[in-house]
């Protein structure tokens, strides 16, 4: 798909300027065509950012904005085409103009919402898909929309308090390695020189910091080598199936994340069943489409396993309970539920409760990483520090 700029005239001549997505030139014309304009010029515009460019997924926030937009338009009445192309007018990222400009074709050829929305997976998941197909099914369209952008945000809220926990251990990191580098590559070799002109005995850390330091600048072609095929090689593992679940698995065993990890996946869980339970969805079926959206394979084999034994006439508490990585407070929960039929509520009022002991973990968490990450920078800078002036304390004690 194409965007073009154009500048045509309407059915009372006024001129008017606009972009339109099509996929080529001829198609751009028809639009306009449809739309009661007459084309007077028609220019490819691809004035789009190089973060757009790279982009393979719509950003959630514009999806829920998306979202609370549509169920606002079709609670007050308005058509679903004439919701899409006024979405379309207002849509500022490329992926999701283009997705609206064919799922409004779509619509207009008889296509069901739920089915034009399907064709675009990068915007829309299987759980949104499924939730939309529901809802104009039960005709419960607005009910299912709000609940949906509910969803979306409490996604997304997590998501970020965890990348914001996470942010400043990066920055730490990224730095105290490139540091080193630097250090090793242009501050020891100099260092180096000036020692080995002195008859002198290095202590051990000068020793060991002049060792790195010479393999570096000596084998640097082979080191460089090294560190892009390992991490061509950990990115390879971490997208095939077995590395998929190592990296869960070891997720799960990481002293305080791992905990984290794991009320982030029941909450996520809970927040999905929930929504799509009250929105119609049966129990079975909701099982199914969270499988793959709750972000841990692990986890993902225990939904598969609670959902065959649902199937088998086994209640979902007690393949909760049974279970390794669900929480016992989910199993006592829907064991609740089952009993009052209000099983949704419970998962999401549960849900809830488990985003507020993450938010409670993440503060714990990073009042954690602070000292350590200090601690850490402290002992690199203080064995920097014994490498670089023990020699010259030794000269001068020599000397003295």
């Amino acid at each position: 798909m194409i965007e073009f700029s154009y500048t045509a005239r309407d059915d009372d001549g006024y001129l008017k300027k606009g972009t339109i997505v099509a996929r080529d030139k001829i198609e751009a014309q028809e639009l306009l065509s449809d739309k009661g304009l007459i084309p007077i010029a028609l220019k490819s515009s691809k004035r789009f950012s190089l973060a757009e460019l790279f982009q393979k997924s719509v950003p959630a926030k514009t999806v829920i904005m998306f979202t609370r937009q549509f169920a606002i338009m079709f609670e007050s009445g308005v058509p679903v085409l004439s919701i899409i192309s006024t979405l379309i007018r207002q849509a500022q990222h490329r992926i999701l103009r283009v997705a609206l400009v064919q799922v409004k074709e779509d619509l207009q050829h008889g296509k069901s919402l739920s089915d034009s929305f399907a064709k675009h997976p990068q915007v829309f998941n299987k759980v949104y898909i499924n939730m939309i197909k529901i809802g104009e099914a039960s005709g419960s369209l607005t009910q299912v929309l709000r609940e949906l952008a509910r969803l979306l945000e409490r996604n997304d809220r997590v998501k970020k308090q965890i990348k914001s926990a996470t942010i400043y251990p990066k920055i730490v990191l990224g730095t105290t390695v490139l540091v080193f580098i630097s250090m090793m590559l242009f501050v020891m070799p100099v260092f180096q020189k000036f020692y080995s002109s002195r008859d002198i005995e290095l202590p051990i850390p000068t020793q060991i910091m002049i060792g790195i330091s010479h393999m570096m600048t000596t084998y640097w072609p082979i080191f460089l080598l090294l560190m892009i095929g390992s991490i061509f090689s950990v990115l390879s593992f971490k997208k095939s199936e077995a590395g998929e679940v190592f990296f869960d698995w070891l997720a799960y065993r990481t002293p305080v994340i791992g905990n984290l990890y794991l009320l982030s996946v029941n909450s996520r869980f809970g927040h999905m069943v929930g929504a799509m339970y009250s929105s119609g969805v049966p129990l079975t079926r909701a099982l199914g489409l969270v499988s793959n959206a709750v972000g841990s394979c692990l986890f993902t084999r225990d939904i598969d396993v609670a959902r065959e034994m649902l199937e088998d006439g086994v209640s979902l508490s007690e393949t909760m309970a049974g279970s390794k990585y669900f929480l016992p407070l989910m199993a006592e929960v829907a064991h609740v539920g089952e009993r009052t039929g209000a099983i949704d509520t419970l998962l999401k009022t549960t849900a809830s409760f488990l985003d507020e002991e993450i938010e409670e973990h993440l503060t714990q968490l990073q009042s954690l990483i602070e000292p350590l990450l200090l601690f850490f920078v402290f002992a690199i800078i203080g064995f920097f520090a014994m490498a670089i002036f023990l020699p010259i304390w030794n000269l001068s004690t020599v000397a003295l």
